[in-house]
C-alpha cells in the first residue's frame, strides 16, 4: 500500500466517523428537544385541565421553582431599581414557555460546541 492510497483510506475513515458522530448528535438533539417541548406541552395541558375542571386558571411561573433574591442587599439604589423589576419580570415568565425555549437555547450551544470539536479533531465541518 503506497502513501497516497493509505492517506485516502484515512480520509474515508475520518469522513465515515464524522458522519456517525453527526448522526449520534442529531439523535441526542432530537430526543432532548422533544422532551423539552413535551414538558412544556404537558404543563399547558395541566393548566387547561385545572381550568376546565375547576374553572380556575393556575399560572405556573418560573418563580415556582426559583426564589426571589433579597434585593435589599444591593447598596447601589439605581442598580437595584433596574435589577429588581427585570428579575421579577423574568420570574413571571410561564414555565410552559421557559422550558422549551431554554431547551432550544442549550441545545443550540451544545450543537455549536460539538461542531467546533468535530471540526478541530477531523478538520471537517458539519453542515
Amino acid at each position: 500500500m503506497d502513501n497516497a492510497e493509505w492517506a485516502g483510506n484515512t480520509e474515508n475513515k475520518k469522513e465515515k466517523l464524522s458522519r456517525e458522530i453527526e448522526g449520534c448528535v442529531s439523535l441526542i438533539f432530537s430526543l432532548i428537544l422533544t422532551a423539552g417541548f413535551l414538558v412544556g406541552l404537558s404543563l399547558v395541558a395541566w393548566q387547561i385541565y385545572g381550568w376546565l375542571r375547576f374553572g380556575v386558571w393556575n399560572p405556573l411561573p418560573i418563580s415556582l421553582i426559583w426564589a426571589t433574591p433579597d434585593f435589599s442587599r444591593i447598596t447601589w439604589v439605581g442598580l437595584r431599581q433596574v435589577v429588581e423589576p427585570v428579575w421579577l419580570w423574568l420570574l413571571g415568565i410561564p414555565l410552559s414557555v421557559f422550558i422549551p425555549a431554554s431547551t432550544l437555547a442549550l441545545l443550540a450551544a451544545f450543537l455549536e460546541s460539538t461542531n467546533n470539536l468535530i471540526k478541530r479533531i477531523f478538520g471537517i465541518k458539519l453542515d
